[in-house]
């Protein structure tokens, strides 16, 4: 196989290098993003504990005790929105993983079709040369049997 096909080859990969160079980003943004969100809740549910302990301990009454956990959890509630806001960073990477996958995709593709295209490219030089260095040993032959033919004939 000639040379040329295999030159090819190290184009089709770094062809490849955007799409996994946007793949890696999604990821980096997408896993920071996600730990800033957790940290945000982290520091806020261990503010809202610590707050709610010291609290607890200057309860002397049942109802007073109640009355802070019901409180408390008014408070926690708010901390759902941080577990909504990881789903909306989710979803959104995924979207942006399915748009990088597309892309590498598509470009996957056109590399293999340029790819078949060379190779067939390649392999119709290829026969066209065959058959012209066919077509000349066939000549050369013609002409040695003529050559013979003739030097037979001037011989009688």
């Amino acid at each position: 196989m000639p040379v040329s096909f295999f030159e090819h080859l190290p184009q089709t990969g770094k062809s490849m290098i955007e799409p996994m160079m946007a793949f890696n980003q999604v990821t980096a943004r997408l896993y920071t993003d996600i730990t800033r969100e957790n940290i945000k809740a982290m520091t806020e549910f261990m503010h809202l504990q610590t707050e709610h302990m010291q609290r607890l301990g200057h309860m002397r009454k049942m109802e007073d005790v109640l009355n802070l956990q019901a409180e408390w959890m008014e408070k926690m509630a708010p901390l759902g929105e941080h577990a909504q806001h990881i789903m909306d960073l989710m979803l959104q990477g995924a979207e942006d993983y399915s748009r990088c996958f597309e892309k590498g995709l598509q470009q996957a593709t056109k590399e293999s079709k340029n790819m078949q295209d060379q190779f067939m490219k390649q392999g119709k030089n290829m026969q066209d040369e065959f058959e012209k260095e066919g077509k000349n040993i066939q000549d050369q032959f013609t002409r040695a049997g003529k050559s013979i033919q003739d030097k037979t004939a001037h011989k009688r």
